[in-house]
């Protein structure tokens, strides 16, 4: 690597050594043509992966965060940490393929309208996992709340692989190459967040301030996804950050039918496990989903936003 890096790519460790190696390892062998740095934001972890880390890979600039900001507070401290004209977004949870950091520095290259190129993320058997998305909207609110959004479009709620490279509203940052220019127009990425609907804010703002995101159907991406949380405070938060997404670019109105269709569906989900609770062999499932259900009520109903960590400690 160069002292004079074209690309910054910024990866979020937290209590997962295994797969951010398993990342770092995908990039190393086979790195990008353009002068790169890696920089890794370990936000705050208590079992000791900044540290094999650090000792494994003398290469990689280590952000040590005293507290555990979320993806958003990570991403920012590593974006601010590198020099890299180019700005790759990386989750610690990927293996980047042949090739792709390239193709997506060549295309920023060439398209000076674009502020930042993605893909598609793949499961690890080699399947589809997500492309682009639309922006939210109370139609695809409903559409997923009710899983109609299954017979709209296959792959929902994402859209499905596009056959041609193009201009799409937003695009998961577990892979994503930006510029930095456009990120630093923007403000960088919205802390508030802490995780989830952070990567949607950004691209949205993006798009308000005249910046294009590109799809490419050649850009691929294996995608492990939600390593470090579990399931049921995961969902508590991605319900948080939608609800924060719009009443943060949408009219009170909007947000407010948001919020009664989610609580909506809650109370509905909450009668229906407590039927199931009745029955032994699901009660363990029906407890867990009961109090999963009891959050995300009491966060729609409820009209101030709790934070998404109040001490950003985990």
């Amino acid at each position: 690597m160069q002292s004079t890096p074209d690309i910054s790519i910024v990866i979020v460790n937290y209590n997962d050594a295994f797969h951010t190696a398993q990342c770092l390892d995908s990039i190393y062998a086979t790195p990008p043509r353009a002068p790169f740095e890696i920089i890794l934001v370990d936000n705050a972890s208590q079992d000791g992966s900044a540290n094999v880390i650090e000792e494994k890979y003398p290469p990689v600039k280590l952000v040590r965060s005293q507290v555990n900001g979320g993806i958003a507070g990570g991403n920012n401290l590593g974006i601010r940490s590198g020099t890299g004209r180019y700005v790759l977004l990386l989750n610690n949870d990927t293996v980047v393929l042949p090739g792709m950091i390239d193709c997506s520095m060549d295309y920023l290259e060439t398209h000076p309208e674009a502020g930042g190129v993605g893909g598609n993320l793949m499961n690890p058997d080699g399947s589809f996992q997500s492309g682009a998305w639309p922006f939210p909207s109370i139609v695809e609110e409903f559409l997923q709340l009710s899983k109609l959004g299954w017979f709209v479009r296959k792959s929902y709620p994402s859209y499905p692989p596009f056959d041609t490279q193009c201009a799409v509203n937003w695009m998961s940052t577990a892979f994503m190459l930006f510029r930095r220019d456009a990120l630093e127009e923007v403000g960088l990425v919205d802390e508030e967040y802490f995780i989830y609907s952070d990567e949607t804010d950004l691209e949205y703002r993006l798009w308000q301030a005249g910046w294009k995101l590109y799809y490419l159907p050649e850009l691929r991406t294996i995608h492990f996804g939600g390593k470090s949380l579990e399931p049921w405070r995961s969902r508590r938060l991605k319900y948080r950050g939608r609800l924060l997404f719009w009443r943060k670019h949408h009219h009170p109105l909007q947000e407010a039918v948001v919020r009664l269709m989610y609580s909506g569906s809650s109370a509905i989900k909450i009668c229906f496990w407590s039927i199931i609770y009745l029955i032994p062999k699901y009660r363990t499932r029906a407890r867990h989903e009961l109090r999963s259900q009891s959050d995300i009520f009491k966060l729609s109903a409820w009209p101030v936003l709790p934070p998404a960590h109040p001490t950003k400690n985990q």
